[in-house]
């Protein structure tokens, strides 16, 4: 997830917030005090902004340390799909001059790549051999290298007995932490396992959890869980 505190390039910050969690935390801070919060690193801000810590890595900094990776010879055939949440405010097409700047325009499947593709994705062979190897896309901001796409996942109508409160189109995580793993839909639970063992998906719980096309959310689960699964 993305900010940008300034108006620069270099302000994009790699800040894991949102506009609904900033305004959360403002409120919390105006209650028990900004000398509290500072103390943990949240700086004050407006409440129309994003909540960058102080020490939040830039934008460029993350995406040098990707590119670095990218360009060894041992990865000449790897393709990747980075997906970014960015709240910048209309500072988005700062997004894509990052990008550019770092990858370079020869490797980054652009959106005019995708329009001069009819709007149609090709495979990803094919964009390997044309040399497109990294797709930047994302459900809240773009701009001309950065494409719009959605993450819902389709729930087969199949399915309705075996999942029958999951919405038809929805986005699911999987969380949790030392006694308990809870499957929440739209914010709220709707499954969880007590006592969770330290292999997560055990073979009674896989058929629910892939039937139902739930996806683990990498950083809120413990380490174990995430290798287990």
């Amino acid at each position: 997830q993305l900010a940008a505190v300034e108006d620069d390039p270099t302000a994009l910050r790699v800040c894991h917030s949102n506009p609904t969690t900033s305004t959360k935390v403002y409120s919390a801070c105006l209650e028990i005090g900004w000398e509290v919060c500072e103390s943990c690193g949240a700086q004050e801000y407006d409440p129309e902004s994003a909540m960058c810590r102080e020490d939040s890595p830039q934008l460029r900094v993350m995406l040098t340390e990707v590119y670095d990776w990218f360009i060894k010879p041992e990865n000449a055939q790897e393709f990747l799909i980075i997906k970014l949440e960015s709240f910048t405010k209309g500072k988005n097409s700062l997004i894509s001059e990052e990008i550019e700047d770092i990858f370079g325009l020869e490797v980054v499947y652009s959106v005019q790549d995708f329009e001069d593709d009819g709007n149609v994705w090709p495979i990803v062979g094919e964009l390997v051999q044309r040399g497109k190897r990294i797709v930047f896309f994302s459900p809240t901001e773009t701009s001309d290298l950065v494409i719009a796409a959605t993450e819902n996942n389709k729930k087969p109508t199949t399915l309705e007995d075996t999942c029958p409160t999951i919405n038809e189109e929805t986005f699911q995580r999987v969380q949790g932490g030392e006694d308990i793993i809870t499957f929440a839909l739209d914010g709220k639970d709707i499954y969880t396992l007590e006592n969770s063992p330290g292999d997560l998906l055990t073979e009674e719980d896989v058929p629910f959890v892939m039937d139902c096309g739930f996806i683990p959310t990498f950083d809120r689960m413990r380490q174990t869980h995430l290798m287990s699964t």
